[in-house]
């Protein structure tokens, strides 16, 4: 197994919805590139079976749970429930793996989880301004991105996942990393803040050394041309009986570069939908 050397060790994503499931097949075929051998455990609330899908192995597993969409965020704070690994890094769908993710299995011999430490103040509404701790608001505190997580099956992250779910499930919000911040300033398990390069977002311009550094990119909005049309042959292709599930996919790209134009501006936007014309993050 092709994974540096540590034994126990797997990628596990979250599914829900059969866009989710052709992002999460997207990804897997980038980590079957970039780290051969290395099992997935892929968890989804659509029908699908392993020998519907061609890019598992006989190492991986499918669970497939009878929960509703609006569970996700629930079942992400307790991943570490399923996960089948001693040493799990868990990717959100909407990534792409472009190196090696051995280093961040060999973190875990001093850490109990690592996740990426945002660079910037939190000044999102919705996220920013929620209370966490007396006098403390998200936005007031360093944050962390929950898109790339890695964890080992101990005690202390049991107790730190079971907090995590609590506290998301008592602060009543969406966002799954507002109770991931909570949980950090609260628990006394031992946490690595990752810098970028182990969850990327796309730099637009000065990629050739980006790619170069860039261990999992998390394109989130920032969905190129090309990625459309990667992710659209996923839906395509996929040999489930899912229905409506290219069109549902084409819809949830819509709505995401809506998101992304309404975030950044028409301007800055129309620049980036030019650079992505002609040159993909991932190429």
């Amino acid at each position: 197994m092709n994974n540096g050397g540590v034994q126990g060790c797997g990628v596990i994503y979250l599914a829900f919805g059969a866009p989710y499931l052709a992002m999460a097949l997207r990804s897997i075929r980038s980590l079957r590139e970039t780290n051969p051998g290395l099992p997935v455990c892929l968890v989804t609330n659509c029908p699908v079976e392993a020998s519907q899908i061609d890019l598992l192995d006989p190492s991986d597993s499918i669970v497939v749970l009878e929960e509703s969409q609006a569970r996700n965020r629930s079942i992400k704070t307790s991943i570490n429930k399923i996960s089948p690994f001693e040493r799990t890094v868990f990717l959100d769908c909407d990534t792409v793996v472009m190196g090696s993710l051995a280093n961040g299995f060999r973190f875990l011999d001093n850490f109990d989880l690592a996740f990426r430490l945002n660079p910037y103040p939190q000044t999102r509404k919705g996220k920013a301004d929620i209370k966490i701790m007396e006098g403390l608001t998200v936005g007031d505190c360093p944050h962390w991105n929950s898109g790339v997580m890695f964890f080992a099956k101990r005690p202390e992250t049991d107790l730190f996942f079971e907090r995590w779910n609590q506290n998301f499930e008592a602060l009543e919000n969406g966002y799954d990393q507002v109770s991931l911040v909570k949980t950090i300033f609260e628990d006394r398990g031992r946490v690595l803040s990752l810098d970028t390069k182990w969850n990327a977002s796309d730099p637009i311009l000065g990629r050739k050394k980006w790619r170069r550094q860039a261990k999992v990119f998390h394109y989130a909005s920032n969905i190129s041309n090309r990625l459309s049309r990667e992710l659209l042959h996923e839906a395509e292709t996929m040999k489930v009986s899912l229905e409506g599930i290219v069109q549902d996919t084409q819809n949830f790209i819509n709505r995401k570069r809506a998101q992304k134009r309404a975030q950044i501006g028409p301007l800055k936007y129309a620049a980036a939908m030019a650079l992505w014309r002609v040159c993909s993050p991932t190429t």
